[in-house]
């Protein structure tokens, strides 16, 4: 383990852990865990706080390779932000009105990632998300953070995002896929259908967490 690349894939898999899973909570793409992990880009000092907090490692160990990965380690990440739970009905617009709601009436979660002020959680609800295979799967009761600066449309292409179609009355979490000039809402679960939208979707974010209650 010679290179910050190395021992990061070292880590990760010594917690059994996917890229996916690291990227979710250190806030990046998991495209970025992979450019990492083969030395193709370096750590930024944010990200090095941040990753080492995630992988439960001592950052020196993961900059220079001394000492332990377990030396004088903090079990939790330092830095929490508090998003505020909302219903599916609110998500479609939070974005334009959430400025105007009394956000101490409502409930708030934890998260480590970094997000916006106007950033949203949601509780999921029904079977869509829950895949039968691939890397991810979102299953009824877990918690998703959604964040509204999400910036383009092609930097959401094939990511999970939180929509609502004009003649619905709640917003629906689907993975947006993007194909030439056709848009899709993609479920994870196979049994369920694709949706096909033009103009008449408003999106309301893009999922940066996925939070599951395993108790």
């Amino acid at each position: 383990m010679e290179t910050v690349g190395s021992r990061v894939k070292f880590r990760r898999r010594q917690l059994k852990m996917t890229q996916k899973d690291v990227a979710d909570l250190v806030g990046i793409s998991a495209s970025a865990v992979t450019q990492w992990e083969s030395d193709s880009t370096g750590l930024s000092a944010e990200n090095l706080l941040k990753l080492s907090s995630v992988l439960r490692c001592n950052p020196k160990w993961l900059l220079l390779g001394y000492g332990s990965p377990d030396e004088n380690v903090p079990f939790e990440p330092s830095e929490y932000n508090s998003v505020p739970i909302i219903s599916w009905v609110q998500a479609g617009d939070w974005a334009d009105n959430y400025s105007e709601a009394s956000l101490h009436d409502y409930k708030y979660i934890k998260t480590s990632i970094n997000v916006s002020d106007k950033a949203f959680a949601l509780i999921v609800k029904g079977q869509s998300m829950t895949a039968t295979n691939g890397d991810i799967s979102i299953p009824e009761g877990a918690i998703v953070i959604v964040e509204p600066e999400y910036g383009y449309i092609d930097d959401i292409n094939g990511k999970i995002i939180v929509a609502q179609q004009k003649n619905s009355n709640e917003a629906t979490i689907k993975k947006l896929i993007i194909d030439g000039p056709n848009k899709y809402l993609a479920p994870l679960n196979p049994q369920f259908n694709p949706i096909q939208v033009n103009g008449d979707c408003i999106i309301a974010g893009k999922v940066k967490q996925v939070i599951i209650n395993l108790n």
